[in-house]
């Protein structure tokens, strides 16, 4: 594979950073300062007190489009309108537009602050929580009129087969750093990639991926939906309470399958705890299904998503950091995150062939809305 453009988050002073904030406060000074916790991209974070109301100042991913970022904001004002408090307000520039243009390619956007914190290992009356808010997300966005729910292919397994087919031919074991490789995060997670492919290759992973790329998308039902909703992204108000205050980082919303926000959160949580022991999964579904009914073919689809999650987020790891030469804020963190799934890595290739007949079997017949 070529080297490919580094990965370059945006760079910006808190002097620019205050300066960007006028934009939605003209009238007065805001108060700003850095904030930590801008996640594995390193796009920078600020904090913004004005009008007596704190709010967060973040970037979106570099390139963008405006057309993109009123889509999302879109869908969040949508599911605020219905209810969905946990989602946070986007603000208004002085503009009138929900978000402002920096001249150096990135687009920055303003959040109502959420005070919370987030659980890696929540209890089952957190989970619970967290599948309720998912639900009730998932009930108001099937309403939005610009993007109806639908059945088609998943563009998340479809992904999946693509990635696949990438890993048989380019697998792990031949993978090396390209010329704009960040060397210190090489030697950090080296051992980990040779832990990796020798955790696959004990595994009968080839056979397992060969599986994955040997399929052909079925049908799902599919809706707006998150696609990037997992641990970190869930805030609890407190240590003693359950209750959901904030469901953060809306940027990915598009079309998927439900499936895929409930694999994707359960997946995170089972992989902090090793995924060798995953209860709770079916009470999770139980109760997301109380709110939204929940199709057998999506109920299906979650083991599958949450199990290949794994696999391919290692994939994808690995990729950016020894082939497309990627830049991480927080190296140490990256590192951690790789080990994490690393170690779920023999069950979750234990888990896979279990799941490759039924998402092989996903019909219109099968997936009725």
């Amino acid at each position: 594979m070529p080297d490919m453009q580094v990965f370059q988050p945006p760079q910006i002073s808190l002097v620019a950073a205050a300066t960007l904030a006028r934009r939605w406060f003209p009238a007065g000074p805001p108060a700003v300062v850095p904030m930590t916790g801008g996640g594995f991209s390193g796009s920078p974070l600020f904090q913004v007190e004005a009008a007596g109301r704190t709010h967060v100042l973040k970037a979106f991913p570099p390139g963008t489009s405006a057309g993109r970022v009123r889509f999302v904001h879109a869908v969040v004002r949508h599911l605020r309108d219905r209810g969905v408090t946990e989602v946070p307000m986007v603000g208004l520039a002085a503009d009138g537009e929900s978000f402002v243009e920096d001249g150096h390619g990135h687009t920055w956007e303003l959040q109502e602050f959420v005070a919370g914190e987030s659980r890696p290992r929540p209890t089952a009356a957190e989970i619970a929580a967290a599948m309720g808010v998912v639900a009730r997300i998932h009930l108001a966005a099937a309403t939005l009129a610009e993007n109806p729910p639908d059945i088609g292919p998943s563009p998340g397994i479809a992904r999946r087969i693509e990635q696949a087919q990438g890993m048989l031919a380019r697998p792990w074991a031949e993978v090396q750093p390209g010329r704009t490789a960040d060397p210190t995060l090489v030697k950090l997670v080296r051992p980990l990639l040779n832990r990796a492919a020798a955790s696959l290759e004990a595994g009968g992973g080839a056979a397992v991926v060969a599986g994955v790329g040997a399929l052909a998308p079925g049908l799902v039902p599919r809706q707006t939906v998150l696609r990037d909703v997992w641990a970190p992204h869930v805030l609890y108000e407190s240590r003693a309470s359950a209750r959901v205050v904030g469901i953060v980082d809306c940027h990915a919303i598009g079309l998927d399958t439900p499936a895929t926000d409930l694999a994707r959160l359960l997946g995170s949580w089972a992989v902090e705890a090793g995924f060798g022991d995953v209860p709770g999964w079916d009470a999770a579904l139980d109760t997301y299904g109380q709110i939204r009914p929940l199709a057998h073919a999506e109920r299906q689809l979650v083991p599958f998503l949450a199990a290949s999650g794994v696999v391919f987020g290692l994939d994808n790891w690995f990729r950016w950091i020894f082939e497309q030469g990627r830049r991480f804020a927080d190296q140490t963190a990256v590192s951690c995150r790789v080990e994490r799934l690393v170690a779920a890595l023999p069950a979750a290739l234990k888990m896979l062939p279990t799941t490759l007949a039924p998402s092989l079997g996903l019909t219109a017949e099968n997936c009725s809305l």
